[in-house]
């Protein structure tokens, strides 16, 4: 069964969900100043954001397995 998640956002709690990322753990190991990553962040997401608050789509799916 696939379902959609709506989470209502604003750019600055999307900006803090996204730090929680695995992309973003990786990228520090790799080096990446977690100041940096927040630096585009704060950069990027206000415009794409319009300064306002945004439903983000979520996907998954469920899947039940039973044992015969």
């Amino acid at each position: 069964m696939e379902f959609t998640w709506s989470v209502p956002y604003d750019w600055a709690a999307y900006a803090g969900y996204m730090m929680t990322e695995t992309n973003v753990a990786a990228a520090v190991r790799r080096g990446e100043r977690e100041s940096d990553i927040e630096e585009w962040l704060n950069a990027t997401l206000p415009d794409v954001f319009a300064r306002r608050q945004r439903d983000v789509l979520f996907s998954g799916y469920w899947v039940a397995l039973r044992k015969r």
